[in-house]
Order: structure tokens, then C-alpha cells, then sequence
């Protein structure tokens, strides 16, 4: 009522932001007020936080410019870059976190409030939901880091809990998309267009919306050896959910291409006009192999491999850093 009062005033513009929408629709109205609109909110995506911390726009226009002639950065700006990355990964882009962190650059005050805003997720879970199905979603959303640990980074109900299954869970895994928490990735029986002709509904990857959150759920240990350059840690999880969170964040749909341990890629997207398959460069050449399968087998004629190395390079596929993934629209 206070709110309906303020704007029949029409002096003011108000802003109300819940995370509880999607989780609890039945509390909320299902038709909008003519003076209402319903808007998603994110965290800042990587490009926001270069800017956050002061990366001046001709800077991030001089590595687009070199994205769009496909040519190598200078490496003094690709090291600098790289080291933001580190970081962004680790603080991810919830802005109470980013603005702690770059006003005392202190890693452990940033994870104080990564560890209290997962916090918050448990208490509106429990303000919102049932008490049965309260512990069924945080039991959910806890599962994504070792879900994620996995070689295959399949959702599995019995890492959940043992030997359980979609009938028990799959309410819990709405609740958490329908809040705006994770993003879900869908396999596809092949790599065509359209996507929703080849969706198995019932073989997916789950990724948090925000990397920074997923990285504290992991600990110190996992913020350590991202600064120190390995992104191997746990099966690579950080790092594929690393260009999730820039590919979701670029307003991407995800999906991905799986058939067997050596026919697996992370991401099949649309782009240009084009089905296009997504590899991170693990350091593995199955996962060049798997390009190459696309490639000749499937009818994909687009693909990108996205490395930590400074190399942009056209051959069978596009290689490019992996920070260029922003500019994939």
C-alpha cells in the first residue's frame, strides 16, 4: 500500500528488489500494475568489474578492437588482464563483495561476505519455502561444488543424496533457477539449431550465476590456487564455471554437447547467426579432439577454443583468450 501511495503521486520512481519471486510466486500478484515492471538483476559481469576497478573503457575498447581482427593483445595487457581475471574469479561480481574488495583489497573481508550472503540464500529458503522443501533445495544448492568436481559436471540426484533420484529433487533444482541462483545447462542429443528440439531434459549441468560465490563455497585453499594460476583445481570446475558465469552474464542460454568421456563440450551456443561449440582449454587434447568431432561429424563449422595463453588463432577453430568470451554476442 505505502508503495502504490508513492507512485500515484507520480514524484517518484521506486525500486524494490526480492530474490524470493521465483521461490515463493504464490505470495506475489500474478499480474502487473500498469506502472510496474518486472526486471532481472545481476551481478557485474567481468567487463563491469574492470571497470570497478578502474580499467579505463579505452582499455577494454583496445581488447575488443583486437577480438574483432582476431590478433593477439600486447602481452603487457594480457598479463594485466589475466590478473584481474584471477581475481574476478575469486570475488566474483556481487556488488557488496566487489565493493569491499576494491576499497581494501582483502581477500578474506570478501569472503566474510560471499560466506553471509550464502547465508542469506539458507535463511530465505527457509522463510519461503516449507520445512521439508527448505532442506531439500539447501541440500541442492550445497551438492553444486561437488557436482561440479565431477569429470562429466552432470547433475546427480544421488550426490545429493545417495540413492536418490529427479522424483525426490527436481522441485528443488525449479526453485533454486526459478530464484535467479543457478543457471542450468541442458545436454543435447545432437548439435543443431533448434536447441529445444534436442534437449534432454534429464541430463544437465548446474552452475551458480556468480563464479566469485561458487569459488568461496570451495574455501581459501580454492581462492589460493586461483591466484597462483591453477585453475586445475577440482576437476577444473572453477574454470568452465568461470566462462559460464561470463557466457550467463552476456545473456547466454547454455547448453552443451555430450555423447562420452571423449566426445564432450562445455558449451553449444548460437552466435552470428551460427551453432557454435565452446571448448576450454584444459591443457587436454581430448578436448581438442572433441572440436574436431563436432567439427567433421555433426555439421558444426563454427567453434571456439577459449586458453589462458595469449594466442588468437584461426585454424579448423577460432582460438582466443579466454577473457574475450565478454564479447561474444
Amino acid at each position: 500500500m505505502a508503495v502504490t501511495n508513492l507512485t500515484a503521486q507520480d514524484k517518484y520512481d521506486v525500486i524494490m528488489a526480492t530474490s524470493a519471486y521465483g521461490m515463493n510466486i504464490d505470495n506475489f500478484p500474478l499480474e502487473l500494475n500498469p506502472n510496474e515492471q518486472l526486471m532481472n538483476l545481476y551481478g557485474l559481469d567481468f567487463e563491469e568489474f574492470l571497470w570497478a576497478n578502474s580499467i579505463n573503457l579505452n582499455v577494454i575498447e583496445q581488447i575488443k578492437t583486437h577480438f574483432i581482427a582476431e590478433t593477439s593483445v600486447p602481452s603487457v595487457l594480457h598479463d594485466a588482464v589475466m590478473e584481474l581475471l584471477k581475481e574476478y574469479t575469486v570475488i566474483g561480481g556481487m556488488p557488496k563483495v566487489v565493493d569491499v574488495f576494491t576499497t581494501k583489497h582483502n581477500f578474506k573481508s570478501a569472503l566474510k561476505i560471499q560466506k553471509e550472503i550464502l547465508k542469506d540464500y539458507m535463511r530465505q529458503m527457509q522463510m519461503y519455502l516449507s520445512k521439508v522443501e527448505s532442506r531439500k533445495t539447501s541440500l541442492c544448492f550445497n551438492s553444486i561444488p561437488k557436482q561440479l568436481e565431477k569429470t562429466n559436471k552432470k547433475f546427480m540426484y544421488g550426490v545429493v543424496e545417495e540413492l536418490s533420484n529427479a522424483r525426490k529433487y527436481e522441485k528443488s533444482i525449479l526453485n533454486l533457477h526459478d530464484s535467479d541462483l543457478i543457471e542450468i545447462s541442458f545436454n543435447l542429443t545432437e548439435p543443431k539449431w533448434p536447441f529445444r528440439n534436442q534437449v534432454k531434459y534429464d541430463v544437465f549441468k548446474v552452475y551458480l550465476k556468480d563464479i566469485g560465490l561458487l569459488t568461496s563455497m570451495y574455501g581459501a585453499e580454492a581462492q589460493q590456487s586461483i591466484m597462483d594460476g591453477d585453475f586445475s583445481y577440482k576437476e577444473f570446475a572453477v574454470l568452465e564455471s568461470l566462462v559460464a558465469d561470463i557466457l550467463i552474464k552476456g545473456n547466454h542460454k547454455l547448453y552443451y554437447f555430450s555423447k562420452n568421456a571423449t566426445l564432450d563440450v562445455e558449451f553449444i551456443l548460437k552466435l552470428f547467426n551460427r551453432v557454435t561449440a565452446i571448448s576450454v582449454n584444459h591443457a587436454d587434447n581430448t578436448k581438442a579432439k572433441a572440436l574436431d568431432s563436432v567439427y567433421e561429424n555433426y555439421g558444426v563449422k563454427s567453434a571456439i577454443k577459449l586458453s589462458m595463453t595469449n594466442k588468437f588463432e584461426i585454424d579448423t577453430f577460432v582460438k582466443m583468450p579466454i577473457y574475450m568470451a565478454m564479447f561474444l554476442q
